[in-house]
């Protein structure tokens, strides 16, 4: 396995057939997980609304 890490994420490469490649965020990119489920649930709230506003809805 050769393994590879960014900013916030990692991926580690497996040599079988057929290729595998497994990510896991790091402890940076987990810090994202909790304003990205805010945006989700806001989404989820708001969504019809913002595009009703944005005239996507046409």
């Amino acid at each position: 396995m050769t393994t590879s890490k960014g900013g916030s994420g990692s991926a580690g490469a497996y040599a079988d057939a057929p290729p595998r490649v497994e990510y896991a965020l790091t402890a940076l990119g987990r810090t994202l997980l909790e304003p990205i489920e805010a945006l989700g649930r806001w989404s989820a709230a708001h969504g019809d609304a913002f595009v009703a506003a944005r005239g996507w809805d046409d």
